[in-house]
């Protein structure tokens, strides 16, 4: 059974990343490990432009307890990834 992501919300930030040929696996393509160290960054880039850090998120840190990535089409070296950032929900900090 197939995984389907759907999102009510508009995203919150959006980057572009461009594929890079250390992101290419074997099969010509951006490997499955490689899909999540972009989402990383793009997730860096939206922490940066708020200045903030996973150390630091108001006084938490930021732990992605869960990934879903859902391939629309493949990607290749020199492609540049429109990568956008929605936040379903959150869980404040408890001291």
């Amino acid at each position: 059974m197939r995984i389907k992501l759907s999102f009510n919300k508009q995203p919150i930030h959006s980057t572009l990343i461009p594929v890079r040929i250390s992101d290419i696996n074997y099969g010509g393509h951006v490997g499955n490990d490689s899909m999540l160290a972009i989402i990383h960054e793009a997730r860096l880039s939206w922490l940066k432009s708020l200045q903030l850090s996973e150390m630091d998120i108001g006084g938490c840190g930021l732990i992605m307890a869960e990934s879903i990535v859902q391939y629309k089409k493949e990607s290749f070296h020199g492609d540049i990834l429109k990568v956008d950032i929605i936040v379903e929900k959150y869980q404040q900090c408890f001291f």
